[in-house]
């Protein structure tokens, strides 16, 4: 117990010891900016819908990422459930790169001045991420051997699963752009709809 709740104490002083260290990079004034109650009513009025429909499409993202194990659980068994899982931690790769490119991109999207220089940017971008989607595609089949490498034969039937999941998460790397097309316009209602999808 007493090990339990030093990794929760560890894990939960972290991000706040960091963001109290980050906060002096903050522009000088930053506390004293003045917004009037017009403009504060309509900010917190887009921060409340963007938050709200990205908030559910995340919940959305979590609860199915773990029905496929329950599913696998009640169907197949526990074994199975253990295979799966390892494929599983395989692909956790591909959602990091999906994220590192959503937060570096974001950024130069939100700042295009109009549509025109949104889609040129859109097109720009979509060739290079299509570029690494094929060599996404090209290390998958090779790196399937690291799970015997590393957990031994008994895991082998987790090969050919993490060649599926890391083949749809690596096609899925090539709507980050499109992604933030949604984000930039504030249609952050598309995401629950994807995600039902």
């Amino acid at each position: 117990v007493r090990t339990l709740l030093a990794y929760m104490t560890v894990y939960i002083a972290v991000p706040w010891l960091l963001f109290i260290w980050s906060w002096r990079t903050l522009p000088s004034g930053f506390r004293e900016v003045g917004v009037d109650d017009s403009e504060r009513t309509a900010l917190h009025n887009q921060l409340a819908k963007f938050s709200f429909w990205v908030t559910l499409s995340t919940l959305l993202g979590l609860l199915a990422s773990r029905v496929d194990h329950v599913m696998v659980s009640h169907i197949l068994g526990l074994t199975e459930v253990a295979v799966f899982t390892v494929a599983w931690q395989f692909i956790q790769v591909f959602p990091l790169v999906y994220n590192a490119i959503t937060a570096v991109l974001m950024p130069k999207f939100a700042t295009a001045p109009d549509r025109t220089a949104l889609e040129a940017m859109l097109r720009h971008t979509v060739k290079f991420v299509s570029v690494g989607v094929l060599v996404a595609l090209a290390y998958i089949y090779p790196s399937h051997y690291l799970i015997v490498w590393l957990f031994g034969s008994q895991y082998a039937e987790a090969m050919p699963v993490y060649m599926i999941l890391a083949a749809g998460y690596a096609l899925n790397i090539f709507i980050a752009p499109f992604s933030l097309v949604i984000s930039v316009y504030n249609r952050t209602q598309l995401f629950v709809a994807t995600g039902l999808v």
